[in-house]
């Protein structure tokens, strides 16, 4: 009877932290999705924040593959790079205080590691959703045109940049269209200063 009520602990501790670790990912997410999807839109010129709802954003990390592979291979890259900095430090101090100048001997050390490693990872997670704002451009460049039709029978075409909220983007004639879907209003259009 013991045993079941320690197994029955363990596992709801467990779940528990299965639930934290899920919560955790899911907000990183989220977090990272918008953060590319701003780089992906700005690149043809548009605030996506201007547009976009709650809800793009929360299904942000789903709506492409690209962020979920992103999101789950930093996350694994940063447990891992802890890790072998744990395993280091703990196994091979002499070598570790080498490597960081002997500066592990200073109370101050701890503090200004963790701030240089948030520093990082910033800076990694901004250059990363640079890069895939440009490689998300040069692959809605290299699409074929798609066509809208109106409820008046007018059509329209040009290359799909995406989708955000109500709003169609469309890039036409070297100009962003976008597109209300559930609007009396027909389009806006606001010209792109360099397309390449």
């Amino acid at each position: 009877m013991d045993k079941r009520i320690i197994n029955n602990v363990l596992n709801s501790k467990i779940l528990k932290e299965l639930q934290s670790i899920a919560t955790i990912l899911y907000i990183f997410g989220v977090g990272i999705g918008m953060l590319f999807n701003y780089y992906k839109y700005m690149e043809f010129g548009i605030n996506i924040f201007d547009y976009a709802t709650i809800l793009d954003f929360l299904i942000a990390p789903f709506a492409d593959f690209k962020i979920i592979f992103f999101t789950l291979v930093t996350f694994l890259i940063t447990w891992l790079i802890y890790r072998l900095d744990v395993i280091w430090k703990r196994y091979h101090p002499a070598s570790y205080s080498r490597f960081s100048f002997n500066l592990t001997k200073f109370s101050w050390y701890k503090t200004l590691e963790s701030f240089f490693s948030i520093i990082v990872f910033i800076v990694y997670l901004f250059v990363s959703a640079t890069i895939y704002g440009k490689v998300s451009k040069k692959v809605s460049l290299s699409q074929t045109e798609v066509s809208i039709r109106f409820n008046d029978n007018e059509t329209i075409s040009g290359q799909m940049i995406g989708r955000a909220g109500n709003t169609i983007f469309l890039l036409q004639d070297n100009a962003v269209k976008a597109i209300p879907s559930s609007s009396s209003m027909k389009e806006l259009t606001y010209p792109i200063t360099t397309i390449n």
